[in-house]
């Protein structure tokens, strides 16, 4: 029966998500027409890693890499983000910001276009907030601060992101365990 439902929402509310999909379109669209100045262009092995996770987690994702961080002051504030269907990263290898991102977007699948303003603004504040106060903080201690707040806990938890050994692991396992009990 879950399935119908979710089968029906994704044909009859195609809108759902359409500010964050615009949002997510439009800064994926700066970030391609830069691709031949500020993007490293990947390795065919490479690109195709992150078709298979496009395929496999039902989004398109799209990678800053280091060059371009280097070459444009805008690309050195990005730290990562999810907009709708939209996953944008620094580096893709890292799983744990990736089930993060992701986390965000199963939030914004639910609230649709509440997502903005009750999670996606609070996570931008978040963000903002820390680039000023963690300066007096070390590295560890940020990270707990920053994922311990909401909406980052929950991101965290819904893309089965969990702290272990005093670090932010992903544990799949442990995302089906949170679904089927929550």
């Amino acid at each position: 029966m879950n399935g119908f439902l979710t089968k029906f929402k994704e044909r009859f509310f195609p809108f759902r998500e359409l500010p964050q999909n615009i949002i997510g379109y439009i800064v994926t669209r700066c970030w391609v027409n830069n691709k031949q100045v500020h993007f490293v262009i990947l390795t065919q092995e490479e690109l195709q890693e992150v078709y298979a996770l496009e395929l496999l987690l039902g989004i398109k994702l799209y990678v800053v890499t280091h060059e371009s961080i280097t070459k444009h002051w805008f690309w050195k504030w990005i730290s990562g983000g999810s907009y709708g269907k939209y996953i944008a990263l620094r580096d893709y290898h890292d799983n744990v910001t990736l089930a993060h991102e992701r986390g965000h977007g199963i939030g914004s699948k639910k609230l649709g276009w509440l997502y903005i303003p009750v999670e996606g603004l609070p996570s931008v504040y978040n963000n903002l907030r820390g680039r000023i106060v963690y300066k007096k903080m070390t590295e560890k201690e940020a990270e707990w601060d920053y994922y311990n707040r909401y909406p980052e806990k929950q991101a965290d938890k819904k893309g089965g992101v969990i702290w272990e050994n005093g670090r932010r692991v992903y544990r799949p396992l442990y995302l089906k365990a949170s679904q089927s009990s929550g």
